[in-house]
């Protein structure tokens, strides 16, 4: 397997994918989403989330794009 984690999006998810796919490999994907804990608001950070599956995306680019939009 190989992965690849961007910050706040998924700019190199789908290089990433097509390269490992064509060589055999399992392509793991994530993103690192900032958060904020409302006890420390000015401390900011990040949360790694990796996509075990399809569902797992669907759901991370949900995430991915409240969180640009909020």
């Amino acid at each position: 397997a190989v992965g690849v984690s961007d910050c706040c999006n998924f700019f190199a998810a789908v290089k990433v994918y097509q390269a490992a796919i064509a060589q055999g490999i399992k392509p793991i994907l994530g993103v690192d989403l900032p958060c904020v804990y409302p006890d420390k608001p000015n401390e900011i950070s990040l949360l790694p989330i990796l996509c075990q599956n399809q569902i797992g995306y669907k759901n991370a680019v949900r995430l991915v794009s409240k969180a640009y939009l909020e």
